[in-house]
């Protein structure tokens, strides 16, 4: 189901919506897993972060 579909099954005209935010920099991303990697190590978790096929390329 793509997005003009889901707004049509919700009732909602898709031009009338806003457009969605830009994806995050890496920077923001990098800062938001060590938030994450702190916590983990706060409550004594163990944590894994992965990613897709490419990586980080692109960033």
């Amino acid at each position: 189901m793509n997005s003009a579909e889901a707004a049509r099954k919700l009732g909602v005209e898709a031009a009338s919506l806003s457009p969605a935010p830009a994806a995050p920099q890496f920077a923001e991303t990098w800062k938001r897993m060590q938030k994450l990697r702190e916590a983990a190590a706060d409550a004594r978790l163990r944590l894994h972060t992965y990613t897709d096929e490419s990586g980080w390329e692109g960033e």
